[in-house]
Order: structure tokens, then sequence, then C-alpha cells
């Protein structure tokens, strides 16, 4: 298992079905700067993320695949952009942000 920390810009969608998706899944509320963490744990050849932003958790299983996402490293931090969005509801929700390895 590995844990990160860090920051996050989050933007939501303004749509009813963007804001009753985002309610039902728990993703994070908009902010300018979030507190992250994210854990990583090994799951059937893929990985359990667990993010928090600002205390407010959600996870996921990650696998290699293509899509919006987007994360590189950057003298030593792990930088990402992730956007959820879906058609006829738009944008759901966004995160941009920087995380260290505690």
């Amino acid at each position: 298992m590995r844990r990160w920390a860090g920051h996050a810009e989050v933007r939501r969608g303004s749509g009813v079905m963007a804001r009753i998706i985002g309610a039902i899944f728990g993703f994070p509320k908009a902010a300018s700067q979030a507190s992250v963490t994210v854990t990583l744990s090994p799951e059937e050849g893929a990985e359990r993320w667990t993010r928090s932003f600002d205390n407010m958790v959600f996870s996921s299983v990650q696998s290699c695949g293509t899509g919006l996402s987007f994360e590189t490293e950057e003298s030593g931090e792990f930088c990402f952009d992730v956007e959820i969005s879906a058609p006829f509801v738009g944008l759901i929700v966004a995160y941009k942000g920087t995380l260290k390895p505690e």
C-alpha cells in the first residue's frame, strides 16, 4: 500500500444531473485548494485508489487504459488532471493538483 498527500483544485458541474451523480458517487465539493490524500492498494491485477478531498472519501479500481485523465511527474511530485463527464450531462467533476509520497 502506498499513500500520497497534497492539494487540488476541484470544479463541479452545475447541472441537476451532474449534481445528483456527484452526490451518489461521493465526488468532492468544489474548492480552490482542497487537501488531498490518495492511498493505492493492489487489487486483482489493478489498483484501488482511495481518495480523500477535505475528508470526503471515494474510491475506484484503476487499470491501464485510455481516457480524459492525465498524470505525470515533475520535480518529485505526482501531478494529475482528471475530468469526469457524461453525454447529455456534461461536467460532473474535475480535479487537478499535486501529490507527494508520505
